[in-house]
C-alpha cells in the first residue's frame, strides 16, 4: 500500500490523478490476465517464464508507460505468490484492496497538500520572456559586430526551446485542474503562439547575419527587447525594498539566473 502511495503521488494534482488512473485501470486488468493464466496454465515452469516476461516489460516499461508498466507487473506479483506462497486466492483480493487504499490516500493527499500548476504556469511565463531577452541580447552582439559564439547562441536557443516546451505541458496539466484554479486559458495561448513568433523571427534574424544580410534596424530590436523587459517586470514579484521598479538593478536582478527568489514553485517548501 506504501509502495502504491510513494509511486503514484507526484508533485501536481493533474499528475497524481493521471496516475491514479492508471493505477486501477492497470491493477484489474492484470488481475484479470493473472487469473487467466492461473486457470489455464498449469505448468510450475511454464508460469516462471511468463513470469519473467512480465518482469522484462515491466522494467522496460516503467519509465515510460506506466499504465503498461502496472498491467505486467500485477501478473508478475500475482503469479510469484501463487508458485512460491501458501495463502490461497488471498492474495488476489489483497493487492486490490492495496492498490483502492494507496489511491485513495494518494488522492487525498492531492486535496490536503495541493501544488497547483496554476502557481508554477507564472513562474514559467517568467522564465520563458527571461529567456527570450537573454536570447535578443545575443542577436544584439552580432548586429554590433562581436564575435558570434556559437555555443552561447545554441545554449540561448536551447533555454528558450525549452522554455516553451515546460510551459506548454504546465499549461496542458493546469487545465485539468479544478476550475477555481485555472488561468484563462485564451490568454496563455496567446502568449504561447507569441512567443513561438517571436523565437522563429530572432532565429530568422540571426540565420540573416549570418549570411551577410545587415538590413536589421537595432532600434526596432532594442524596442521588442524593452517590452519584454517591460513585461517580465510586471510579472516578476515585488521588488527588494529601496530598488525602484523600473531601475537597471531592478532589470539586473529579474536576469539574474542565480537568484533564489527565481527558483521553481515544486521545490519550495
Amino acid at each position: 500500500m506504501l509502495i502504491t502511495v510513494v509511486v503514484i503521488i507526484k508533485p501536481a494534482f493533474s499528475l497524481t490523478r493521471e496516475r491514479n488512473v492508471q493505477r486501477l485501470i492497470g491493477t484489474l486488468l492484470g488481475i484479470v490476465i493473472a487469473l487467466c493464466l492461473l486457470h489455464f496454465v498449469t505448468n510450475t515452469a511454464l508460469l516462471l517464464g511468463l513470469a519473467s516476461v512480465f518482469l522484462l516489460i515491466y522494467f522496460t516499461l516503467n519509465r515510460i508507460h506506466h499504465l503498461l508498466s502496472v498491467i505486467a507487473l500485477t501478473p508478475l506479483v500475482i503469479t510469484l505468490l501463487y508458485v512460491y506462497g501458501n495463502s490461497g486466492w488471498g492474495f488476489v483480493l489483497e493487492r486490490m484492496y492495496d492498490t483502492l487504499i494507496g489511491c485513495a490516500i494518494a488522492f487525498g493527499a492531492t486535496y490536503l497538500f495541493p501544488s497547483w500548476e496554476s502557481i508554477r504556469v507564472l513562474f514559467l511565463c517568467r522564465e520563458l520572456l527571461k529567456f527570450n531577452v537573454q536570447y535578443l541580447g545575443k542577436l544584439e552582439d552580432a548586429l554590433r559586430g562581436e564575435p558570434t559564439n556559437v555555443t552561447a547562441y545554441k545554449l540561448a536557443w536551447k533555454r528558450v526551446y525549452l522554455g516553451q516546451a515546460n510551459l506548454s505541458q504546465s499549461f496542458q496539466r493546469m487545465l485539468i485542474e479544478p476550475g477555481n484554479q485555472a488561468i484563462i486559458s485564451k490568454y496563455m495561448y496567446h502568449f504561447q503562439m507569441l512567443n513561438h513568433i517571436l523565437s522563429a523571427n530572432i532565429a530568422s534574424l540571426f540565420r540573416s547575419i549570418a549570411v551577410g544580410n545587415q538590413r536589421v534596424d537595432p532600434g526596432q530590436i532594442k524596442a521588442v527587447k524593452d517590452v519584454l523587459v517591460q513585461s517580465l517586470l510586471y510579472l516578476d514579484p515585488s521588488p527588494n525594498e529601496g530598488i525602484s521598479d523600473d531601475s537597471e538593478e531592478r532589470v539586473k536582478e529579474i536576469l539574474d539566473d542565480a537568484s533564489e527568489k527565481h527558483q521553481d514553485p515544486f521545490f519550495l517548501l
